[in-house]
């Protein structure tokens, strides 16, 4: 999975960062978002895309975001385990 992303990051024209630890994702001013990484760093987008599984999504504090009832539930009752994951064959490499 992770050569799938190592491709996305080279045909898109904006910068990409992979590999940070995002601990938080709170409400900004004018409608921007604060995503919190490694609990110290904090950076403002117009825009974010969450892809971390929903078992993943639990230990990140979210509490800003006013979610409805049923995404938190979601959030809470989804588990990461081998049940969701996704299995790919090719015929070589």
């Amino acid at each position: 999975m992770g050569r799938i992303v190592d491709g996305l990051v080279k045909i898109i024209s904006k910068t990409v960062e992979t590999t940070k630890r995002v601990t938080a994702i709170k409400a900004a001013d004018n409608g921007t978002l604060k995503v919190v990484i490694n609990g110290d760093e904090e950076r403002t987008y117009n825009h974010v895309i969450n892809t971390v599984p929903l078992g993943a999504m639990q230990v990140m504090d979210m509490t800003e975001l006013d979610l409805d009832y049923r995404k938190k539930l979601a959030i809470r009752r989804l588990q990461y385990d081998p049940a969701g994951k996704i299995d790919m064959k090719f015929k070589s490499r």
